[in-house]
C-alpha cells in the first residue's frame, strides 16, 4: 500500500516540475518595483552630460539652441570679468586721487607758510628801506629810484612820513627844459596816483 503512495507522490512531483519547466512561473513587476531615477537637470542638458533617450532627444535645432545659450552665458562671463577688473581700476584711481589731493592740500598749505613768510620778511625789508632812504637827502633818494620798478618805489613811499614823501616829489618836480625833467615830472604823478591808490587799498584791510 505505501509503494502505491510513494509512486503517487513521485508522479504528482515529476508532473509539478514539469509543468514549471514548460511554464516558468514569473514573480509580479509590482513586488519589487524599480528605483526611481531623477530627471537630468538642466545644466546636465546644457552641457550635453546626459545620454539618456527619455530625457535628451537630440536635435539640429536643440544643439542650435545649446550652443546660444552657452555662447551668451561665456559673453555674459565676460561682460562680468571686465566690470570687476573696471571696478578695481576705478578703486585704485580713487585711491590715488586721495592722495593726490592730499599732497596737493599739504603742498598748498606749505606754499602758504611760505608765502606769509616771505611776506613778513618783505615787509621787514622795506620798512628798513624807508627808514633809510628817510634819512637820507631827497635828491640822493630820486636817484635812486630812478633804477626800480614803480611798484617797489610806491611800498617804500607808503611807509615814509608825509613830509619827507613830499620832500621826494619836490625834488622829481623840479622845473627844467630837459626831457628828463619832463619824464621825472611824469613819474612823479603816476606815481602819487599810485600811492594814493596803495594806501586805500591798505587801509580798506
Amino acid at each position: 500500500m505505501w509503494v502505491w503512495m510513494v509512486l503517487a507522490m513521485l508522479l504528482h512531483l515529476g508532473g509539478y516540475l514539469a509543468a514549471l519547466m514548460t511554464h516558468p512561473f514569473e514573480i509580479p513587476s509590482s513586488l519589487f518595483p524599480e528605483p526611481e531615477v531623477p530627471p537630468p537637470s538642466i545644466e546636465d542638458i546644457l552641457e550635453n552630460k546626459t545620454r539618456d533617450i527619455d530625457w535628451y532627444l537630440k536635435t539640429t535645432e536643440l544643439d542650435r539652441f545649446v550652443e546660444e545659450l552657452n555662447e551668451r552665458r561665456k559673453a555674459i562671463e565676460i561682460k562680468e570679468l571686465s566690470l570687476r577688473n573696471l571696478e578695481a581700476h576705478i578703486a585704485t584711481e580713487k585711491e590715488e586721487l586721495k592722495s593726490l589731493k592730499e599732497e596737493i592740500e599739504r603742498r598748498h598749505e606749505l606754499l602758504s607758510q611760505q608765502i606769509i613768510t616771505v611776506r613778513a620778511n618783505e615787509a621787514a625789508n622795506l620798512r628798513v628801506l624807508a627808514q633809510s632812504y628817510s634819512e637820507m637827502d631827497p635828491a640822493s633818494t630820486v636817484r635812486i629810484f630812478t633804477h626800480m620798478e614803480n611798484a617797489l618805489v610806491v611800498k617804500i613811499l607808503s611807509l615814509m612820513k608825509p613830509e619827507i614823501v613830499a620832500a621826494v616829489f619836490g625834488e622829481m618836480s623840479k622845473p627844467g627844459d630837459r626831457p628828463e625833467n619832463q619824464a621825472m615830472i611824469r613819474r612823479a604823478a603816476v606815481l602819487t596816483e599810485q600811492l594814493r591808490l596803495h594806501n586805500k587799498e591798505r587801509q580798506s584791510q
